[in-house]
């Protein structure tokens, strides 16, 4: 049984504990999930699937990627006018139950898509053009302007020792298009960056495993990195990609793919590869369709993002949870979900 459908049985038994204006409240330990809806402008909070979400909207406009710093605030990337919404975007801070007025960082920000935090808590932003760095509390001038290497930014991950890693493609990461980098950036990141291009074509996705190891998602594989990442990549994966990638804490990898064509058929999968990455995948298919985001939680539950609405949805788009080994049904979050293009889950 998953963690939320645990947690939807657990309030089942509690007498009164939806009434009424009362926020659901999670089990000790359990997991929370955030959606970012780009199409509603929206952020919506699942403690289960079965309850009707908390919906963030103040402040949300065209949402791309989300972060949690160590206090539980929510930071979310507003892309703006490029994403469907208005302006240049932001990115905005709410601190819990995020139901009050936000935090909006507006200075340095240029379509934002996608944020991250260091161990110390500084906020590091995605834009069009560079990285710009804010310590708390965040409403000040950014203390850092990055330049990134190459065009926009898609996604950003730090490492331990602080190092930032970004993910470059112009153009939309087209093809026939400059086939973009990934720098390597050192503190204070005022010096020049590493640039790994060997293997990179058009990246959309980093993530690192508890050794430090790289991947990146590229338009059409899924490269593997040592550290310094100088060296040769491993090829993990193959085919057309697209829909991210995730580890869990045994370091298996979890690759979202559209197999031919998204639109044009019902065999996308997530691919799950376990260490060294070198047999054959397991294949995760009930349920799903246009994959567009993957995340997991502290005990492997895998929730897959996706624009279609296979299993129960309501033709906006739909969220569905598996259980580890994943060989069951999923449970379908469709309440509040409309076009979902970020999640995040407490851990």
């Amino acid at each position: 049984m998953s963690r939320f459908a645990a947690l939807a049985l657990l309030l089942l038994g509690i007498p009164g504990a939806l009434a009424g204006a009362v926020r659901p409240q999670a089990a000790a330990g359990a997991s929370r999930l955030f959606v970012a809806n780009v199409d509603s402008d929206t952020v919506t909070e699942y403690v289960s699937p079965s309850t009707k979400p908390i919906t963030i909207r103040k402040g949300i406009n065209a949402p791309e990627a989300l972060a949690l710093d160590a206090s539980g605030d929510l930071f979310v990337a507003n892309c703006g006018e490029p994403c469907g919404g208005r302006g240049r975007g932001e990115v905005t801070e709410y601190a819990p139950p995020y139901t009050g007025t936000p935090i909006t960082i507006v200075v340095g920000v240029d379509v934002p898509e996608a944020v991250a935090l260091d161990a110390s808590g500084d906020l590091f932003v995605a834009n069009s053009s560079t990285i710009t760095e804010y310590r708390p509390p965040y409403t000040a001038a950014p203390a850092a302007t990055i330049g990134n290497g190459w065009g926009a930014s898609h996604a950003l991950v730090i490492t331990k020792s602080s190092n930032l890693l970004v993910a470059n493609c112009d153009l939309g990461c087209m093809e026939g298009h400059d086939p973009g980098t990934v720098t390597v950036f050192t503190p204070p990141y005022a010096g020049t960056a590493a640039t790994i291009v060997n293997g990179i074509k058009y990246p959309e996705a980093l993530a690192l495993d508890s050794s430090a190891d790289l991947f990146v998602e590229n338009a059409r594989t899924v490269m593997e990195y040592t550290p310094p990442y100088t060296g040769t990549p491993t090829t993990v994966s193959t085919g057309e990609i697209g829909g991210g990638i995730a580890l869990d804490g045994k370091d298996n990898l979890f690759i979202a793919k559209c197999i031919s064509s998204c639109a044009a058929n019902r065999r996308d999968a997530v691919l799950l590869y376990a260490p060294p990455y070198t047999s054959a995948p397991r294949i995760i298919r009930k349920c799903i369709r246009d994959p567009l985001a993957i995340t997991l939680d502290a005990v492997g539950n895998l929730f897959v993002a996706e624009d279609g609405s296979e299993c129960g949805g309501r033709g906006t788009g739909e969220v569905t949870e598996y259980a580890p080994p994943y060989t069951g049904a999923p449970t379908t979050i469709s309440n509040g979900v409309n076009h979902p293009v970020a999640l995040l889950v407490t851990r």
